[in-house]
């Protein structure tokens, strides 16, 4: 899954931590939720600096990459903004 692996390549651990994602299709626009726990299965702890900023730009990435929609205004934000541009 391209999303896992932009996570993966901006320091996200998913690996070795428990994480379930959902399907959310009751809106105007079908999106998925991702609740990722802090604890990790060996008992360390999760890097979480970040971690929303590095999410975003996984997801926009990751759509990007496959041809999705993803939220809007997000790649407004990108070009312009530079915000997501700095976290890797």
């Amino acid at each position: 899954m391209d999303f896992l692996q932009e996570c993966q390549d901006r320091g996200i651990d998913l690996d070795n931590t428990p994480w379930i994602m959902m399907e959310h299709i009751n809106t105007d626009c079908d999106h998925y939720h991702m609740i990722v726990l802090t604890t990790k299965f060996d008992g360390s702890r999760l890097d979480t600096g970040f971690i929303g900023k590095k999410a975003a730009k996984a997801a926009w990435t990751a759509s990007k990459k496959n041809g999705l929609h993803f939220a809007e205004g997000l790649e407004k934000r990108e070009t312009q903004s530079g915000s997501l541009s700095t976290i890797r």
